[in-house]
């Protein structure tokens, strides 16, 4: 099982940017979000998700529904098959709460579950064979 973080009340006033950097790389990434919408501005929030390296994975631009929504929060999330290990954001009083992120699993517990997988198999085809030795 992928260990799942959360976090909440992250908020960027006006037009600044906020940045969440991982120390484990992440396979899933999202929160409720929204922003403050006035008669001169209306977003978008921007996402950015950075590799290893800091280079760019994806970027994506989103509007919070406030004419239906009027101020509910909105869940948006992203999965990513390059591991994602930092995010940003912009946005006009841009905020998001509940954040769930889903670590990638590491290395190690791949293996470990792999060999486990060929012991119990083994085992059960030891059982079989003695099994069917013995009628």
């Amino acid at each position: 099982m992928q260990p799942t973080l959360a976090g909440s009340d992250v908020i960027t006033y006006h037009s600044p940017s906020g940045r969440i950097d991982f120390d484990e790389p992440a396979s899933k990434f999202g929160g409720y979000w929204l922003h403050a919408v006035t008669t001169s501005q209306a977003g978008p929030i921007r996402i950015s998700f950075f590799d290893v390296a800091n280079s760019l994975i994806d970027e994506v631009a989103f509007r919070y529904d406030f004419a239906n929504l009027r101020g509910e929060s909105e869940w948006f999330g992203w999965q990513s098959t390059v591991p994602i290990y930092a995010v940003s954001f912009t946005g006009f009083w841009a905020s998001v709460d509940g954040l769930q992120v889903t670590l990638v699993p590491e290395p190690s517990s791949v293996v470990l579950a792999g060999i486990c997988g060929l012991v119990a198999a083994t085992r059960l085809r030891c059982r079989r064979i003695s099994a069917s030795a013995e009628l």
